[in-house]
């Protein structure tokens, strides 16, 4: 049962190495009600049945193996109180251009006996360093406390529609379902700061042989309302994950653990996510403008139409609609706001909020932030001192990591992701609104586009700028899918290996 919530772990460790090549959440329908909830002793009698460990090996399109998980559900207590404990851990080793970089996420979550989530505990490990986050269900609201560079702050959510009862219900239908069902239910990803609505349906069941014998085998289908994402997951009837993959590209395959912690070699991701083209479009820098032809999008990831992209849809709707996507460069704003910045509009004003990764408000960021900016008064000029400074100032090297701009500004190392969150923390600092964008970008040395991360401040209008490849104006190269901090990295993950790109039409310099 508790391997469904494995994915969340899949999609990170995914997000995180395949946004270094390139260098809002829909509202969802309740779970469906169950006639007769489980009563306490009834829900034991599942979760027993789902008591014990389990390993996988991690595997990165098919057949490349990186790393290994373990799943293990039992009983603990949680605030001095019994709780069953669902627990997962998952280490990979990838290649990053050559260098090998670890990267390891652990994640416990605590549930009373009576279902009701009370709280989770989240470690990350990576080249950037380690974070620290844990929950606590506290009334009505979820209290997540995190550690990032050193720097701990706690925020408050509404309190998530998650409980062992509504994810239970996915394992029920191996029992008592047919193919075509399907279930809704909640989860709180850390992550993604905040809850994610996922449906699993039954698409079919089939007969495997395992260790010499025929067996049931229930086959779903999960899709990440709001990111685009969908995994697939087969299952024996007694509720055993033997494999699931997520967006077409990661993989989880059920192993004994000795076969399991056998990694012997790691998976250059970078240049698998690579999306190639039909045509070189020369030096990005020298595209005035793009026509692409955008297909593979899956259903619930939308173009995000701006001054500098316009979207139009050609043929069916659907997953085989094509899209004409024309690009230019962005703009010179006319009349830039004056330092300090009065924002009455509460959608651009919520972008100088400090977040979990984006710490804007940390005294080492605010401190950094002025002596970059000086005496500017100009809101674009200042946001071009910064973008000057983050891109002279951070080594450009490919990191498997899931960064926040602490980290960043104390190590001024990284890919995409660090200069943009650096920026963001940075420019808001500043008083400047700033948000990240993601999507991808023309890289010529990789031969196509990669997954990328760059963003827009607030000089009066949006002006988007890619401090990675030191661009006070972002070029005709960017597409642009999401816009958030690191939690928008989610929008990215539903492309990876259906994204198909066709170039119609180039202008240059």
């Amino acid at each position: 049962m508790n391997n469904w919530r494995t994915r969340f772990l899949g999609i990170w460790l995914l997000l995180a190495v395949i946004l270094a090549a390139g260098c809002e959440q829909q509202v969802a329908e309740p779970p469906a009600a169950q006639e007769e909830p489980a009563g306490p002793q009834d829900l034991r009698a599942e979760m027993e049945s789902q008591f014990g460990t389990a390993w996988f090996g991690v595997y990165f399109q098919g057949d490349q193996k990186s790393g290994y998980a373990r799943i293990t559900v039992g009983e603990g207590e949680f605030d001095d109180q019994p709780a069953y404990v669902t627990s997962m851990a998952m280490n990979a080793r990838m290649q990053m251009l050559g260098v090998e970089q670890p990267m390891d996420i652990a994640q416990d979550r605590y549930y009373a006996l009576t279902g009701e989530l009370l709280g989770l505990e989240m470690t990350t490990r990576t080249v950037m360093g380690k974070g620290e986050f844990s929950g606590k269900v506290e009334g009505d609201e979820l209290v997540i406390e995190s550690t990032l560079g050193g720097d701990t702050r706690t925020r408050r959510y509404p309190k998530p529609d998650e409980s062992l009862e509504s994810v239970l219900a996915a394992f029920r239908l191996l029992r008592e379902g047919g193919p075509g069902e399907s279930v809704q239910y909640e989860v709180f990803d850390v992550m993604a700061q905040g809850p994610v609505r996922m449906t699993t349906r039954l698409t079919e069941f089939e007969t495997r042989l395992i260790d010499g014998v025929e067996t049931r085998i229930g086959v779903f289908e999960t899709t990440y309302q709001g990111m685009g994402v969908t995994s697939t997951e087969y299952v024996t009837e007694t509720g055993e994950l033997l494999e699931t993959t997520v967006a077409q590209m990661f993989t989880l395959r059920r192993e004994p653990e000795k076969v399991a912690r056998d990694v012997r070699h790691s998976f250059d991701v970078l240049r698998a996510s690579i999306i190639e083209i039909d045509r070189d479009l020369g030096d990005a820098a020298n595209v005035r403008s793009l026509k692409l032809e955008l297909s593979g999008i899956p259903a619930g990831i939308e173009l995000v139409e701006d001054d500098r992209q316009k979207i139009e849809r050609t043929g069916e709707e659907g997953p085989d609609a094509r899209y004409a996507v024309s690009l230019t460069r962005a703009t010179t704003p006319d009349q830039p706001p004056t330092l300090p910045m009065d924002v009455d509009d509460p959608e651009i004003a919520r972008w100088l909020e400090p977040s979990t990764f984006a710490q804007s408000d940390h005294p080492d960021i605010q401190k950094l932030a002025a002596e970059i900016v000086g005496e500017t008064t100009d809101s674009f000029a200042a946001a071009r001192r910064i973008q000057q400074w983050v891109y002279d100032n951070l080594r450009k090297e490919a990191l498997a990591a899931i960064p926040n701009a602490v980290d960043v500004m104390n190590q001024r190392r990284g890919a995409c992701t660090e200069h943009s969150i650096l920026f963001v923390a940075l420019a808001r600092a500043a008083g400047i609104p700033t948000r990240q964008v993601v999507g991808i970008g023309y890289s010529r040395p990789m031969g196509g586009f990669g997954y990328h991360a760059w963003i827009e401040v607030w000089a009066g209008q949006w002006v988007a700028m890619d401090p990675t490849w030191g661009e006070n104006l972002a070029g005709a190269t960017h597409v642009k899918f999401g816009i958030g901090d690191t939690e928008s990295m989610g929008v990215v993950a539903g492309l990876v290996g259906s994204l198909e790109i066709k170039v119609l039409e180039l202008e240059t310099d």
